[in-house]
């Protein structure tokens, strides 16, 4: 499209499902008081010609053909708070300048696969929301946990809050003794999920979505649980069961089923989680497995 020129005062221009193959033929040097540009659904490839848009808040560019940012492509842009890059087939973050007033960050439905890319964003911005949603990265065991320690202020990832316990448990998991952040991130984040685990519990299967502070607990309280049981039995004369509670854990995250081993099946392991005056068996098994203003419609919305 030909170029909009002498619109000093104009803060928010539409340019969606236009076609534009090129930032920098839309001149916005003329536009020096812009503050929100919507580019979505363009054929862009190079993201260039932003230099002179001191004044931007939003910036918009999902679906256009965007494979990487080169290391001019964001500079300037200090008072940026809002930058969406949804589904451009992004596989690298690489070359982002610092960005001190960025606040939202959208990169959803690219082909990001490694949380080191993840990291090269936390360095330069201090984001509040921040969504990787449908990227490979996203399958990585610990890739929740991962974002909210390395973006020590976000509240909400991939459009859930982030509650307490998990910033709590991502300082667990950053601060492990026995290796740097990085190394344990990337030594767990290698495997994606799909970890099974399965719990037979008084005939009734259970689904359980896990981290290993939670698994602990839970183990902790069904131990004690079992020991006042036995307790409350012996004193009323009645047999005294096994106290003993074996988890098997090959991995660290548990969302699907696999079958239970046969050779674990026949073995007499005690794991209570039913109320009080109820007897229960369990057996773990773990494998691997979101002024003035100018808007150009589009062709297609």
């Amino acid at each position: 499209p030909e170029p909009v020129v002498n619109l000093p005062n104009l803060e928010v221009l539409h340019l969606g499902y236009n076609r534009v193959s090129s930032i920098s033929d839309l001149s916005l040097h003329s536009f020096p008081n812009l503050r929100s540009l919507f580019l979505q659904g363009n054929d862009i490839g190079r993201v260039d010609g932003l230099e002179s848009c001191g004044e931007l808040r939003s910036l918009t560019l999902d679906k256009n053909r965007i494979r990487s940012f080169e290391p001019n492509s964001l500079s300037g842009l200090l008072k940026l708070k809002d930058l969406r890059v949804e589904e451009n087939g992004l596989r690298s973050l690489s070359n982002f300048p610092v960005l001190p007033s960025l606040t939202v960050l959208s990169a959803a439905g690219n082909r990001i696969s490694d949380v080191i890319e993840l990291e090269k964003l936390c360095r330069v911005c201090d984001a509040r929301e921040v969504s990787f949603a449908n990227n490979p990265v996203t399958r990585k065991q610990l890739y929740r946990t991962s974002v909210v320690g390395m973006f020590p202020n976000v509240r909400v990832v991939d459009g859930r809050e982030v509650t307490q316990e998990e910033r709590e448990r991502s300082l667990h998991v950053l601060h492990q003794p026995t290796a740097s952040a990085v190394g344990f991130l990337q030594q767990h984040l290698a495997q994606p999920q799909g970890v099974a685990a399965q719990a037979s519990i008084g005939g009734w299967g259970m689904q359980r979505d896990m981290n290993p502070q939670q698994m602990l607990l839970e183990q902790q309280q069904a131990q004690q649980h079992a020991r006042n049981r036995a307790q409350s039995m012996k004193g009323e004369g009645g047999m005294v069961p096994s106290l003993k509670a074996t988890v098997k854990l090959t991995a660290v995250q548990f969302d699907s089923f696999a079958g239970l081993q046969p050779s674990l099946q026949s073995s007499p392991q005690l794991f209570s989680a039913k109320p009080p005056g109820a007897n229960a068996r369990s057996v773990w098994e773990g494998s691997g497995a979101g002024s003035a203003a100018l808007a150009v419609p589009g062709g297609r919305r």
